[in-house]
């Protein structure tokens, strides 16, 4: 069964201005719920297609690794990451600026 979410914010700022915020991994924590905690353990930069990330996230007394590799980045309008490893079958993640 595939499922699929889609949230829509709208920010008064550029695409570039937004994906080069999404891009800089410093800016995680800025994205990351309170109760959630993101480690990052690998990420290659600068982003670009092929790049892989691991995360672990710690969210209450669930702890996991997560592995993604960026499938697209086309600046500034895409970044598209898919887990390679995580909680779910199959998990794919856009950024559309």
């Amino acid at each position: 069964m595939k499922h699929t979410l889609i949230f829509e914010t709208s920010l008064s700022c550029s695409a570039k201005t937004l994906f080069e915020f999404h891009a800089d991994t410093k800016n995680l924590p800025h994205i990351t719920p309170t109760d959630t905690s993101v480690d990052i353990l690998k990420l290659e930069t600068p982003l670009k297609e092929g790049n892989e990330a691991i995360l672990r996230i710690k969210k209450g007394l669930l702890s996991f690794v997560w592995k993604l590799t960026f499938e697209k980045v086309e600046y500034p309008h895409l970044i598209v990451d898919a887990a390679t490893q995580s909680p779910f079958k199959s998990f794919t993640h856009e950024h559309h600026f």
